[in-house]
């Protein structure tokens, strides 16, 4: 299994700042699996560390060929 860590910038619909948190993406490579990219798209909850309130935003993530994406986690807000 690789993982990957990527910086996630985040335009906050409740303060208009942007936030920057920590995504930890674990894909498996599969030979065969397939030879086109994909883009997958889903929804998670965020908190606002200015106004401490909930709110969702929207995340795509790119799988190339040959990659099965297993495990998508936000770790942490790295700054406001």
């Amino acid at each position: 299994m690789l993982t990957q860590r990527e910086t996630l910038e985040i335009a906050c619909p409740l303060c208009a700042k942007i936030h920057r948190y920590s995504m930890k993406i674990e894909k498996t490579i599969v030979v065969g699996f397939g030879s086109r990219e994909r883009q997958w798209t889903f929804t998670r909850l965020f908190t606002c560390p200015v106004k401490n309130e909930d709110f969702q935003a929207l995340i795509r993530i790119q799988q190339g060929s040959n990659e099965r994406i297993d495990n998508i986690e936000i770790e942490k807000k790295i700054s406001l």
